[in-house]
Protein backbone atom coordinates (compact mmCIF):
# COMPACT_ATOMS: atom_id res chain seq x y z
CA UNK A 1 0.00 0.00 0.00
CA UNK A 2 1.34 3.38 -1.00
CA UNK A 3 1.15 6.30 1.36
CA UNK A 4 0.20 9.44 -0.55
CA UNK A 5 2.65 12.31 -0.36
CA UNK A 6 1.30 15.60 0.90
CA UNK A 7 0.69 18.16 -1.81
CA UNK A 8 2.25 21.54 -1.28
CA UNK A 9 0.35 24.46 -2.64
CA UNK A 10 1.23 28.09 -3.09
CA UNK A 11 -0.48 28.92 0.19
CA UNK A 12 1.94 26.65 2.06
CA UNK A 13 4.96 28.47 0.64
CA UNK A 14 3.37 31.88 1.21
CA UNK A 15 2.44 31.06 4.82
CA UNK A 16 5.87 29.65 5.60
CA UNK A 17 7.62 32.65 4.03
CA UNK A 18 5.37 35.11 5.84
CA UNK A 19 5.91 33.37 9.18
CA UNK A 20 9.67 33.43 8.58
CA UNK A 21 9.56 37.18 7.82
CA UNK A 22 7.49 37.68 10.98
CA UNK A 23 10.12 35.87 13.08
CA UNK A 24 13.02 37.76 11.47
CA UNK A 25 11.30 41.12 12.07
CA UNK A 26 10.49 40.12 15.66
CA UNK A 27 14.13 39.33 16.36
CA UNK A 28 15.49 42.35 14.48
CA UNK A 29 13.24 44.81 16.30
CA UNK A 30 13.41 43.23 19.74
CA UNK A 31 14.77 46.42 21.32
CA UNK A 32 12.71 48.98 19.36
CA UNK A 33 9.68 50.76 20.78
CA UNK A 34 7.28 53.41 19.52
CA UNK A 35 4.93 55.74 21.43
CA UNK A 36 2.05 53.25 21.43
CA UNK A 37 4.37 50.59 22.83
CA UNK A 38 5.34 52.88 25.70
CA UNK A 39 1.68 53.37 26.58
CA UNK A 40 0.95 49.64 26.44
CA UNK A 41 3.95 48.88 28.66
CA UNK A 42 2.84 51.56 31.12
CA UNK A 43 -0.60 49.95 31.26
CA UNK A 44 0.96 46.50 31.71
CA UNK A 45 3.06 47.81 34.60
CA UNK A 46 -0.01 49.45 36.17
CA UNK A 47 -1.90 46.15 35.95
CA UNK A 48 1.03 44.25 37.42
CA UNK A 49 1.15 46.67 40.36
CA UNK A 50 -2.63 46.42 40.79
CA UNK A 51 -3.09 50.12 40.04
CA UNK A 52 -6.59 49.85 38.59
CA UNK A 53 -7.12 53.61 38.45
CA UNK A 54 -4.29 53.89 35.89
CA UNK A 55 -5.09 50.66 34.07
CA UNK A 56 -8.81 51.16 33.47
CA UNK A 57 -9.42 53.89 30.92
CA UNK A 58 -11.34 54.35 27.67
CA UNK A 59 -8.57 54.87 25.11
CA UNK A 60 -6.37 51.76 25.09
CA UNK A 61 -7.61 48.21 24.73
CA UNK A 62 -7.06 46.20 27.93
CA UNK A 63 -6.32 42.81 26.32
CA UNK A 64 -2.81 43.48 25.04
CA UNK A 65 -1.56 45.13 28.27
CA UNK A 66 -3.02 42.16 30.18
CA UNK A 67 -1.05 39.75 27.97
CA UNK A 68 2.08 41.89 28.42
CA UNK A 69 1.51 41.98 32.19
CA UNK A 70 1.22 38.19 32.20
CA UNK A 71 4.53 38.01 30.31
CA UNK A 72 6.02 40.41 32.85
CA UNK A 73 4.86 38.24 35.75
CA UNK A 74 6.06 35.00 34.17
CA UNK A 75 9.52 36.37 33.30
CA UNK A 76 9.81 38.67 36.33
CA UNK A 77 10.82 41.60 34.12
CA UNK A 78 9.54 45.13 33.77
CA UNK A 79 10.45 48.37 32.04
CA UNK A 80 13.07 48.12 29.30
CA UNK A 81 13.82 44.50 30.26
CA UNK A 82 10.30 43.60 29.13
CA UNK A 83 10.91 44.67 25.50
CA UNK A 84 12.28 41.33 24.23
CA UNK A 85 9.44 39.51 26.01
CA UNK A 86 6.80 41.75 24.43
CA UNK A 87 8.39 41.31 21.00
CA UNK A 88 8.39 37.54 21.50
CA UNK A 89 4.67 37.77 22.37
CA UNK A 90 4.07 39.88 19.25
CA UNK A 91 5.95 37.39 17.09
CA UNK A 92 4.05 34.45 18.55
CA UNK A 93 0.71 36.20 17.98
CA UNK A 94 1.72 37.04 14.40
CA UNK A 95 2.75 33.47 13.62
CA UNK A 96 -0.46 32.21 15.25
CA UNK A 97 -2.54 34.53 13.04
CA UNK A 98 -0.66 33.36 9.95
CA UNK A 99 -1.30 29.76 10.98
CA UNK A 100 -5.01 30.37 11.45
CA UNK A 101 -5.36 32.00 8.03
CA UNK A 102 -3.23 29.26 6.42
CA UNK A 103 -5.35 26.51 7.92
CA UNK A 104 -8.56 28.20 6.81
CA UNK A 105 -7.33 28.82 3.26
CA UNK A 106 -5.77 25.35 2.99
CA UNK A 107 -9.05 23.72 3.98
CA UNK A 108 -11.23 25.90 1.76
CA UNK A 109 -12.39 24.53 -1.55
CA UNK A 110 -11.69 26.60 -4.60
CA UNK A 111 -14.76 28.40 -5.91
CA UNK A 112 -13.49 27.93 -9.45
CA UNK A 113 -13.25 24.14 -9.07
CA UNK A 114 -16.97 23.81 -8.38
CA UNK A 115 -18.25 25.10 -11.70
CA UNK A 116 -16.81 26.25 -15.00
CA UNK A 117 -15.63 29.82 -15.35
CA UNK A 118 -18.33 30.42 -17.97
CA UNK A 119 -20.89 30.05 -15.18
CA UNK A 120 -19.77 33.35 -13.67
CA UNK A 121 -20.76 35.48 -16.64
Amino acid sequence: MRIPRPQFREIDVIALGTALVCVVLGVASSHALNADGVSYLDLANALRRGDWSRFVQTYWSPLYPAIAALGSIVTNRDGAQLLPVVHAINTALGVLAIGIVWRHVRGARSVFAERPVSGYY
